[in-house]
């Protein structure tokens, strides 16, 4: 027996979000592939960083499909969900400087285990590119990819799950 779906719940609102999944590879690739055709040298420089802007297409599919599904209220929401501290603070500090921790106690063992310990000069030198990358990362991926995989894409298909499961 089925039954109908409420008037607070739309259909695009409860089916497998495949407008999303659709619409967050084809903004990917349709930057990521002119990239890659230009980094082969098959097509010359492009005018934007598109290998960079491609990371965006999940946030840009999430926002779009969100818009449509519930308006400014459910993006508010999404994108609210951003700065929501979900654990305790230490947790972040742990998330930060975890890659760091580990770095540097790979590097302690390299050296333990009878390596050359890098030059202090070295490290110090590669400090400027290692907080590029940082900050690249915090953008481009986290917040490219994850308001739309974890934020958008995740629940969506959770609940798609669970209403399987209780079918």
């Amino acid at each position: 027996m089925t039954t109908a779906p409420s008037a607070h719940t739309s259909p695009t609102a409860t089916a497998f979000p495949l407008k999303y999944f659709v619409l967050a590879f084809s903004f990917t690739w349709a930057l990521w592939l002119p990239a890659v055709l230009d980094a082969r040298g098959l097509i010359s420089s492009l005018p934007v960083p598109a290998q960079a802007l491609g990371a965006f297409g999940p946030l840009v599919a999430a926002v779009v499909v969100t818009a449509q599904e519930g308006g400014r209220a459910r993006i508010r929401s999404l994108l609210r969900r951003i700065v929501r501290w979900r654990v305790a603070p230490v947790w972040y500090g742990v998330a930060l400087l975890g890659p760091l921790a580990l770095t540097l106690g790979s590097m302690a063992l390299h050296v333990a285990l009878g390596g050359q310990p890098p030059s202090l000069g070295a490290l110090i030198g590669a400090l400027p590119m290692v907080l590029i990358m940082f900050v690249y990362m915090m953008i481009f991926v986290a917040l490219g990819e994850e308001v739309g995989w974890r934020g958008y894409a995740f629940p969506h298909c959770r609940r798609d799950t669970v209403r399987s499961s209780l079918a």
